[in-house]
């Protein structure tokens, strides 16, 4: 059965999510996919605009540039996802962390269109 962690500060959050991530017998991988297309946690939350999360994987050192490998939109990046999606703030954020802003998908499709 599985335990149910109840946390009600950002930083208990914090805490918990990046032991979660850098423990070297997790089950779950940092730069590993979650779902069909293998979007990384941190393509996801570029994508969706969840600034605190992606500073938190930056921290463990996420792979801030690793691509989509299939699907439709193959070879996007988190900036490529985070343009897509229209999140403003993601946007700035990775273009200060000096992110690959330029990458296409597989199908020619950049950042900017």
């Amino acid at each position: 059965m599985s335990k149910i962690l109840i946390v009600e500060d950002e930083d208990s959050i914090r805490r918990v999510l990046k032991k979660v991530l850098t423990e070297e017998n997790s089950k779950y991988k940092l730069d590993e996919a979650t779902n069909g297309e293998e979007a990384t946690p941190f393509l996801i939350a570029a994508q969706l605009g969840h600034i605190e999360i992606m500073k938190l994987l930056k921290e463990t050192n996420a792979d801030m540039n690793k691509a989509l490998t299939s699907g439709s939109n193959s070879g996007a990046t988190p900036f490529w996802a985070a343009c897509y999606s229209g999140k403003l703030e993601a946007v700035k954020l990775l273009l200060l962390w000096k992110v690959d802003s330029v990458k296409c998908t597989e199908n020619g499709v950049s950042p900017l269109d």
